[in-house]
């Protein structure tokens, strides 16, 4: 459904708010981008804006995060307009708006939209044949951010047709070489292992779609983006499948290459340094073309029910507190 007038928006700067993402590069995309949607005018004040855009810096954020919110004057002043962009591991959607990682039991599909990442972490991928050597799949990750790349790891380390291996720190720490390696490693596999980490959603996904790869979704709480045919370029294997991937898999080598291409056309269409932020462009006006203004935003935040939904409750939190220990 097309707006009957564009929707004015106000970009929040630094100067605005320090929750603000610290990055001038990524700002200017998104303006960028916002001003050259037809549906989307500009505005320089916030008074006169019908939302408020907050693209979030990353971080660990949890419910008390709100206090942090509450505490911020424009936020405070803005609440009702405010829609967001976030890309935090971990999130609790306390606006409408754009996430990368929000599990599918807090996603509503009314006032948020799931999105890729703002941006590339490796600048080594590259897009080339599979060669004759190739693996059937590939993983090479940190096992101790979820059980299930370490059951990855501890199944298929050996296997002869496959390359798993457990590397126990997180991937911006990698060296150039590494990432280069990690590269090569997509290169040469026919299929390559996106297990979920610390987040539902995992920036390995759309590296694998950078290199012409297909990759094997196992992360039972994701949300795909909208967009592309998932369906032809991705395989999503459920999480209690695990130990079945060879058996899974080997039946549809012949197809890695072919979704293979369609995973880079894919990208290229929707997930690309210019298409995401056009992408995010056109999700902005699409839930703006469907929401109401939101009313009494900071007050739902105490709710039960908001808590409840968002696994925020005492009981709630005392039980992931202990699986978190013994898993």
């Amino acid at each position: 459904m097309k707006r009957k007038s564009p929707v004015s928006v106000y970009i929040l700067t630094n100067e605005d708010s320090q929750l603000v993402l610290k990055n001038e590069s990524l700002l200017g995309q998104l303006r960028s981008a916002l001003t050259g949607h037809p549906e989307i005018a500009i505005t320089d004040k916030p008074s006169d804006a019908d939302f408020l855009i907050l693209f979030e810096s990353f971080g660990f954020k949890q419910y008390k995060h709100r206090k942090t919110l509450l505490a911020d004057p424009v936020i405070r002043k803005y609440r009702d307009k405010i829609m967001a962009i976030n890309y935090d591991d971990d999130p609790i959607p306390f606006f409408p708006g754009l996430y990368t990682s929000l599990r599918n039991w807090q996603f509503d599909p009314a006032v948020h939209r799931s999105i890729c990442y703002p941006k590339t972490h490796n600048r080594e991928i590259t897009q080339s044949p599979i060669p004759d050597d190739a693996h059937l799949f590939s993983f090479v990750g940190n096992p101790q951010s979820h059980p299930s790349r370490q059951v990855i790891v501890r199944l298929f380390q050996d296997l002869t047709s496959a390359f798993c291996r457990a590397v126990p720190r997180d991937f911006h720490s990698y060296t150039d070489a590494e990432k280069l390696e990690y590269a090569k490693t997509i290169e040469k596999s026919h299929f390559v292992l996106c297990p979920r980490g610390f987040s539902p959603a995992t920036y390995r996904l759309f590296e694998v779609m950078e290199a012409g790869r297909c990759p094997v979704v196992i992360s039972d709480t994701w949300v795909p983006p909208a967009g592309p045919d998932w369906s032809t370029c991705a395989i999503r294997i459920p999480e209690r499948d695990i130990c079945r991937l060879p058996q899974i898999l080997r039946p549809r080598q012949a197809d890695a290459a072919q979704m293979g291409h369609a995973a880079r056309a894919e990208w290229d269409r929707c997930f690309s340094p210019n298409a995401r932020f056009e992408r995010y462009a056109e999700d902005f006006v699409d839930i703006a073309t469907h929401l109401q203004r939101q009313t009494q935003t900071m007050e739902q935040w105490g709710r039960w029910s908001f808590r409840y939904r968002n696994k925020q409750t005492f009981a709630q939190r005392l039980v992931a507190k202990f699986l978190r220990r013994n898993h």
